[in-house]
C-alpha cells in the first residue's frame, strides 16, 4: 500500500470497531498499523504521562499512542460522541483527542473525525468522507471503502455471537472461510461451572489490564460467558426493560447483558469487571448487584482495576469466588437430595 502509514492505537474504541477502521483505511488503499498488545512498558509509559485522575483504560491508551507516534505519519483518534442514537460514549471518548495531544507528547498529525449518531452531517459515513479527503482520496472511493468495512464489521460481529474465538472471527471477517464446524469450541459440559463475566471490551479482552482474568477463570476449571456470544438484541431489550433507559452505550450492553443471564439462567456467578473511578460503573455494579440478589441470590463479585492491581490479590479472590460457587452448589445439590 502506497501513502502514509496511519496509526491506530490498540485501546479504549479499538476492540468494539478495530475491524471497522481497519477495513476501511485498507479500502483506500492506506496502511493502518494497530499498535502492538499491551504491556509493562506501554502501560508504564501512559501512566507517566496521563494525569493522575485519569482512568486505567486512558493511561494505557497514551502509552499506545506514545508506542506508535515513531513509527506512523498520522494518528487516527476519532471522538465517539453517540455510536447509537440517544447513547451516549463515556466523556473520556468524547474528550480524547484533547487529552492526547496535552499528555501525550510530540506527536504526528492527528486524525480526529466525530462520530456523532444524533448530528446532522457527522454520522458515520460522513465521518469517514472527512478522513479520507484529509488523505486525499477521492468520495466515490471513499463510499465505496465504507461500505466493505461496514460490511466486515457486521460479519465479525455475527460470527462472534455465534461462539467462534476472536482471531477466528476476525479471519472469517476478512472474507477468509469459516473453519470446520467441529474446530468450534464446545460449550462446556453440564457440571462444569460458567461465570458471566461482564465489563467494558477494553478490559475484557486485553489480558494485560486484566491481568489474564478470562485465562485464569478457565484454569480454575470455569467457562467464562463474555457479552460477545449473547444474543444483541435480547440484551438491548433486556437494558430497557428498565424503568428509566441507560444512554451509556457501553453500560447499557452490561447491565442488559446482566439481566438477560440473570433473566434466561445458566450461569453460576457473575463477575464485574470495571476501571477504578468509573463514574457509569459505579451506577451498573450496583444495579446489577441488586438484581443478582433479588433473583436467586446469585454470587456476584466486582473486579476494581487500575495501575496497581497485583495478580496474586486477582488469583486468591478468583479462587476464593469459584469455591464459593462450588459450595453453594454441593450444598443445594444435598438439600435437594434430601
Amino acid at each position: 500500500m502506497g501513502g502514509p502509514r496511519v496509526g491506530i492505537p490498540r485501546g479504549l474504541g479499538f476492540f468494539e470497531y478495530h475491524v471497522l477502521w481497519q477495513g476501511f483505511f485498507e479500502g483506500l488503499g492506506v496502511e493502518a498499523v494497530a499498535s502492538p498488545p499491551t504491556n509493562r512498558d506501554i502501560l508504564d509509559r501512559g501512566v507517566r504521562a496521563a494525569v493522575e485522575e485519569a482512568c486505567l483504560p486512558v493511561k494505557v491508551y497514551f502509552g499506545h499512542v506514545m508506542e506508535l507516534a515513531p513509527r506512523v505519519d498520522l494518528l487516527f483518534v476519532p471522538r465517539l460522541v453517540r455510536m447509537e442514537r440517544r447513547l451516549y460514549t463515556c466523556p473520556k471518548f468524547l474528550g480524547l483527542p484533547e487529552m492526547v495531544k496535552s499528555c501525550a507528547g510530540r506527536l504526528p498529525p492527528l486524525l480526529c473525525p466525530v462520530f456523532d449518531e444524533n448530528r446532522r452531517g457527522s454520522k458515520a459515513a460522513a465521518a469517514f468522507a472527512q478522513v479520507a479527503s484529509r488523505l486525499g482520496v477521492g468520495l466515490a472511493r471513499a463510499r465505496r471503502a465504507w461500505r466493505q468495512a461496514r460490511a466486515r464489521q457486521a460479519r465479525y460481529r455475527a460470527v462472534l455471537a455465534q461462539g467462534w474465538p476472536r482471531d477466528q472471527a476476525l479471519a472469517a471477517a476478512r472474507g477468509g472461510a469459516l473453519p470446520q464446524a467441529s474446530l468450534r469450541p464446545k460449550r462446556s459440559p453440564d457440571g462444569r461451572l460458567k461465570v458471566a463475566v461482564l465489563g467494558h471490551s477494553y478490559l475484557l479482552y486485553d489480558p494485560h489490564l486484566n491481568l489474564g482474568l478470562l485465562a485464569r477463570l478457565e484454569r480454575l476449571g470455569v467457562e467464562p460467558i463474555t457479552g460477545d456470544v449473547l444474543p444483541e438484541e435480547r440484551v438491548l431489550q433486556a437494558a430497557d426493560s428498565l424503568p428509566k433507559r441507560i444512554f451509556w452505550s457501553f453500560a447499557r450492553r452490561t447491565m442488559g447483558g446482566g439481566l438477560y443471564l440473570l433473566e434466561r439462567g445458566g450461569v453460576d456467578g457473575i463477575i464485574h469487571l470495571v476501571s477504578f473511578g468509573c463514574g457509569s460503573d459505579a451506577l451498573i455494579t450496583d444495579l446489577l448487584e441488586r438484581f443478582a440478589r433479588r433473583r436467586g441470590r446469585l454470587p456476584f463479585m466486582l473486579l476494581t482495576l487500575d495501575e496497581h492491581s497485583g495478580e496474586a490479590g486477582l488469583q486468591t479472590r478468583l479462587e476464593a469466588f469459584v469455591d464459593m460457587i462450588r459450595r453453594r452448589r454441593a450444598e443445594r445439590a444435598a438439600g435437594w437430595a434430601g
